[in-house]
């Protein structure tokens, strides 16, 4: 979804001195707000900006201009800011680090991806990177060794900063309180602000610093649910994301049978990375010197997909899947599949 998901629930953080998992239950209203009690950031964080989804007008989300392990920079945000009806990588985002949005604000472009193992039921995973083609010219922040959570004690701040509402498109910062944290998650209070609408994918920063923590996810403009960047597997996302636009699809493809009689139905099936789902595949037939398009499927959510084949010839088919290229990726095809038919 293109803005920070509110939770329609019942709980309150509260910390454990064991594990730093919150328990316990509040009702909380609606929330409206940005970086709620935060002050204008002008010059402070560089870095972090607008992001105006594709085909929108104005910003829905923050990102933090992120350098990984290798050296790459991309614009990284959650994962919710960007999937598309199960779509995993797309064009048209808009990326603006003015400290206050306008519609005539230098905009930075490129392909961008979801992780391939974002869930949009419950937010695990909630990391998208874009791609920038040409990056800013300004610093940038950094991704916090992993594990570095764990040593910040429940009771001690961090900075965030966001574009959110009712400011939207003025960076803003402010500081939060760390009230526990799980494997996957930083959860925080409100300090002298908290972050809302609109902050989604904004830095939860170690104060005084640019290195970040976690990234603005989930909650209220009372307490936040946020993805933690500390982790082998946000460092794995961000050191390897810019990879993805020259990385030519795996495509694989089984049938459920080498033989069959005319007729007789066989299943060809097989799989991709989850970056794909969404997409189109074609089932595709050689014969007189060329491959054919005989059908085409959607790539599942988790990058599978699959075609019956029903032949009406004895013959020898052979059968492969082709995904076309795009603005993301070079085109990819699985290896070739004989099926034999016979009467």
């Amino acid at each position: 979804m293109p803005e920070r998901r509110v939770l329609q629930r019942l709980t309150l953080t509260m910390a454990t001195a064991a594990s730093g998992v919150m328990v316990a239950a509040l009702s909380i209203p609606a929330p409206a707000g940005a970086v709620t009690g935060g002050t204008p950031d002008g010059s402070q964080h560089p870095y972090v900006g607008a992001l105006v989804p594709p085909g929108g007008s104005s910003p829905t989300c923050t990102v933090s201009l992120v350098r990984g392990d290798n050296g790459v920079v991309v614009a990284l945000t959650d994962g919710h800011c960007l999937y598309r009806n199960g779509r995993h990588n797309g064009t048209g985002a808009l990326v603006s680090f003015a400290s206050t949005w306008s519609s005539s604000a230098t905009t930075y472009t490129g392909p961008w991806y979801v992780h391939p193992n974002y869930d949009p039921s419950n937010h695990t995973h909630d990391l998208a990177a874009i791609v920038l083609k040409s990056p800013p010219p300004i610093g940038y922040a950094v991704l916090a060794a992993n594990g570095v959570t764990a040593n910040r004690p429940v009771g001690s701040t961090v900075t965030v900063v966001g574009i959110g509402q009712p400011y939207l498109g003025q960076r803003r910062s402010a500081s939060e309180v760390i009230t526990g944290r799980s494997s996957s998650w930083l959860y925080l209070e409100a300090g002298s602000g908290n972050s809302c609408n609109n902050d989604s994918g904004g830095p939860d920063l170690l104060p005084g610093t640019n290195t970040v923590l976690a990234l603005t996810d989930q909650g209220t403009c009372s307490y936040d649910e946020d993805t933690r960047a500390d982790t082998a597997d946000a460092h794995w996302f961000v050191t390897t994301a810019a990879t993805w636009p020259t990385l030519r699809p795996a495509m694989s493809l089984n049938l459920s049978s080498s033989t069959t009689q005319v007729n007789h139905n066989v299943t060809a099936y097989g799989s991709t990375s989850p970056l794909y789902s969404g997409e189109t595949v074609f089932r595709q037939g050689y014969y007189s010197g060329a491959w054919h398009t005989w059908a085409k499927t959607t790539i599942g959510s988790r990058g599978h997909y699959s075609f019956t084949i029903t032949p009406t010839v004895a013959t020898t088919d052979y059968y492969r899947v082709y995904l076309p290229a795009s603005a993301t990726h070079p085109a990819g095809a699985s290896r070739t599949r004989a099926l034999t038919v016979t009467e």
